[in-house]
């Protein structure tokens, strides 16, 4: 996909400790009502190349719709929730 000559990315995933991912995706919706995807994504395979099967990642779809504020609060609401959970 091609906005503004630019390249846009529709997918990103977060790696984080196994036994935080669906903490992650919870606090992220609940507390900031932003929605993810945590775990394999039925890609078991992809995961194995990359490294984090057989845990997965926490994945955010995003699109052209999608606005740098509303990236910068996920990124936010990223970091918040990582140092609580520290």
């Amino acid at each position: 996909m091609v906005l503004n000559s630019r390249r846009i990315e529709s997918l990103r995933s977060l790696s984080i400790l196994p036994t935080f991912l669906l903490r992650m995706a919870l606090r992220l919706e609940k507390e900031f009502g932003i929605l993810c995807r945590p775990g394999l994504h039925c890609a078991p395979s992809a995961h194995r190349t990359i490294g984090t099967f057989p845990d997965g990642t926490v994945r955010f779809g995003l699109s052209a719709f999608n606005t740098e504020a509303e990236v910068e609060t996920a990124v936010q609401a990223i970091s918040e929730i990582s140092k609580q959970e520290r």
